[in-house]
């Protein structure tokens, strides 16, 4: 949200009986969010630069939704682009880059359970979904299709996926059915047959929220309720354990800060923010143990992307 001066940034005040489920910052513009609703409403706010005081009118609203929304989320590499989906496995496309927001597309009626979680590809073309049903799916929303589905995790709870662009691989998060291990999937989207690897990690309940970090392959696993961040690296065939982060405060969600914040004189590769049960923010620094750290570490910071997008909604 640009800078994080509390008297410099500005509040989002959304109607007190609609309580927000979701929120997604817009790649492209850090003054810009998108909020999903109780009541079905999806929400664009913007707001200016060095704006203060609330923010009380949305530039644009997403209506033609009927049940709660559950998901929304910006197109990675497509300015004005938005995914929603919402308690009656609906999924929408919508156009956002004109001041409004235009339905694009509704996708196949597909999912027999509610939507768990989404994640675009590397490039924006594709999006890929985790459901209560233990479908993993993968759409070409351009064109209105269902191009993969495929049973996954067999556990009650649901799963978590997040989409690798640079390797193009899918990894999920989820539970065996009996006993209840958690356990990782490597997927090759190309070749939706079976996974590639299954990692299992502990016996546990506590549903695992991945975090990828696509220079570095990375993954960081938190759970909700516990202390425990498990952090991961991906290869085209291959999940490799790497360590624990481990406290005694448990969390109640964890998001990661933008690359761009991390200290690379001090060998830093990813930040986290998590939120405590008691309202705190405790920001988590990842760092790589380096004899000197007085120079550029080429080897830690791979070119990456430039954070431009690729099209825009109308030529996409």
């Amino acid at each position: 949200m640009g800078a994080l001066d509390p008297e410099a940034t500005p509040l989002i005040v959304q109607d007190e009986q609609t309580p927000v489920l979701d929120l997604a910052f817009d790649p492209f513009n850090d003054n810009m969010i998108a909020t999903a609703a109780q009541d079905g409403r999806g929400f664009i706010w913007k707001w200016a630069e060095g704006q203060s005081g609330h923010v009380t009118t949305p530039a644009a609203e997403l209506v033609g939704h009927e049940k709660r929304l559950l998901f929304i989320d910006y197109n990675p590499r497509v300015s004005g682009v938005v995914v929603s989906a919402d308690a009656g496995k609906v999924v929408k496309i919508w156009d956002v880059s004109n001041g409004g927001a235009s339905e694009l597309q509704t996708l196949p009626a597909v999912h027999k359970g509610l939507l768990a979680s989404a994640t675009w590809n590397g490039d924006g073309s594709l999006l890929a979904t985790t459901c209560k049903d233990k479908n993993l799916r993968i759409f070409d929303p351009r064109a209105n299709t269902e191009v993969a589905s495929v049973l996954d995790h067999t556990g009650v709870k649901s799963s978590r996926v997040v989409w690798s662009g640079k390797l193009n691989r899918i990894v999920t998060s989820g539970f065996t059915k009996s006993p209840i291990n958690r356990t990782l999937h490597l997927w090759d989207p190309r070749q939706m047959g079976k996974h590639l690897v299954e990692e299992v990690l502990d016996q546990s309940s506590s549903l695992m929220l991945p975090i990828l970090d696509d220079d570095t392959n990375m993954v960081y696993l938190n759970s909700k309720g516990e202390g425990l961040i498990r952090f991961v690296e991906i290869g085209e065939s291959s999940i490799d354990v790497l360590g624990k982060y481990q406290s005694t405060d448990p969390a109640s969600g964890v998001a990661s800060q933008p690359k761009d914040t991390c200290d690379v004189m001090k060998c830093e590769i990813m930040r986290l923010l998590k939120l405590t049960p008691k309202g705190q923010v405790v920001p988590l620094r990842f760092t790589v143990p380096r004899l000197e750290s007085s120079f550029f570490q080429e080897d830690l910071y791979p070119p990456t992307y430039d954070g431009k997008p690729v099209s825009d909604a109308a030529a996409w």
